[in-house]
């Protein structure tokens, strides 16, 4: 397991849990929202940039530190059994992940206005179709749809492209998440 993969796996627990109603999150994606009236630039292109930029300097910054300290792991071969390779990918490169938790801490910021777009787009499209929420769904999304259904003017229309072009994006990372277990557990 590799820094990017800390990183990824950070901003979707973030994404899973994210909360529309702290007070903190009240005013998610002013600066962006502010760079779309005024340049033109897609919020979510903003946020992704941003975030990438901000990661790759905490990396970058970290690996430095690191470097300076000369604190570096040497990675372990996985041998034998699924568990043995298992545990491998676990406990060896711990830099790499500790950098990879560090960056992901600093560039998740940035995504917070994607995680709430989201949420709102699958919460609201779940009120508007008038479905119920189902048991695995979080308790903040419930949360988000029992606004939603009391507040009907705030759900979003989304055009009918973007139902498919979300379902490709979730079904794609799940594939995508399951062939990297496949590819660290096997052959990396």
């Amino acid at each position: 397991m590799t820094w990017e993969k800390g990183v990824l796996a950070s901003c979707l627990a973030q994404a899973i849990v994210w909360n529309p109603f702290k007070r903190g999150h009240q005013k998610t994606g002013r600066v962006f929202r502010d760079l779309r009236e005024r340049f033109h630039v897609p919020v979510g292109l903003a946020a992704v940039v941003s975030a990438a930029v901000i990661g790759a300097v905490a990396f970058i910054a970290g690996e430095g530190i690191l470097h300076l300290l000369s604190v570096h792991a040497k990675p372990h071969t996985p041998t034998g059994s699924l568990w043995n390779r298992i545990t491998t990918l676990w406990n060896s490169n711990w830099d790499k992940k500790a950098l990879g938790f560090v960056a992901a801490f600093a560039a998740r910021r940035p995504l917070h206005i994607i995680f709430d777009e989201a949420q709102a787009y699958f919460a609201g499209r779940r009120a508007s179709a008038g479905k119920g929420v189902q048991s695995y769904h979080p308790p903040v999304f419930r949360a988000r749809y029992n606004y939603l259904q009391l507040n009907r003017h705030e759900v979003r229309q989304y055009p009918a492209l973007l139902t498919y072009v979300m379902g490709t994006v979730v079904i794609a990372g799940v594939g995508l998440a399951g062939y990297g277990f496949y590819v660290l557990t096997y052959k990396a």
